[in-house]
Formats: C-alpha cells, structure tokens, sequence
C-alpha cells in the first residue's frame, strides 16, 4: 500500500509542479505585458471577465431522448449487441479475473483470508448480477431479455389465454 501511496505523491507531485511552474510563466507574461502595453492588458481583462452561463449547455443537456424507436428499429442489432457484451463480461469474470492479484494489492488493509472472501463474493454477484432481472416470456417460458432481444417484440408477448 505505502508503494501504492508514494506513486500517487510523485504523480501529484509531478502535476502540482507543472501547474504551479505553467502559473508563474503566465504570471511573469502579464507582469511583463502591464509594464509594457497595460491598455492591451486591460482590453484582454475586460474580454475574459465576463459571465459565462452554463444555463444554455445544461438545458440541451437536459432535454430527454426518446431512444425507443431506434431501439425498436433495429431490435435485432441491439439485442446481438447485448447478447455479445454480456458473454463478454461472462467470460471476463469468469475466466480471466485474478483474484490473488487483488488480494495481494490490498493485503495491508485486512485479513488475506477475509480479504479473498470479500473478493470471490463481490466477483460471483457480478457474475450472478449480469443477466438482468428483466424476464420476458416466449412460448410460455421466461427468458433473460439478453436472450430474446434479438427477437421481434411481437414474438415475446405472452402466450394467449385460452
């Protein structure tokens, strides 16, 4: 953990010195600029000192998109799409996660036995976590909807009632 640390600090430390050595430059420009032509100075102080609303930006922001037309367009690519990240994430997670490596990061913060419950446990809710609650029926049996995306909503209604 303590290498974990020093990093991150040489990191910051590295950024805080640029920035820091970046503001003096911009301030010795100024200093210099005042001395020499202070009216350019003043035009430039009077143009960047104005109120900047950020009302227009998070309005457009903010406006809903209506995504169910395009999804239902091309239902079929969107459920391959999905079909396709979640045996992905599967096979990430199961296959190809390393344990001991997080275990070993993280072994100054806790029991290593405890520690590799914690991280077996958080890794099979993420496997059991991504087929999504979502159901749907087809033929009368229910599916994962990673499953039946592919498939024309009219075929995933539920079967009539005799």
């Amino acid at each position: 953990m303590n290498a974990a640390i020093a990093f991150l600090v040489s990191m910051l430390g590295q950024t805080l010195y640029i920035l820091l050595l970046l503001g003096a430059a911009l301030g010795l420009l100024v200093g210099s600029m005042l001395l020499v032509d202070s009216q350019r100075v003043l035009r430039w102080n009077a143009y960047l000192n104005r109120w900047i609303s950020t009302g227009e930006s998070s309005r457009v922001l903010d406006q809903s998109r209506d995504l169910k037309r395009i999804v239902y367009r091309r239902h079929r690519l969107a459920g391959l799409v999905l079909l396709a990240v979640a045996l992905y994430t599967l096979d990430v997670l199961v296959f190809n996660f390393q344990t001991r490596a997080l275990v070993h990061h993280f072994r100054d913060l806790a029991n290593p036995a405890t520690l590799q419950l914690f991280v077996d446990g958080a890794r099979l809710f993420l496997i059991v976590g991504n087929a999504p609650p979502t159901t749907t029926t087809f033929g009368g049996v229910s599916f994962p909807f990673n499953m039946t995306a592919p498939l024309p909503a009219r075929l995933c209604r539920p079967p009539p009632r005799w």
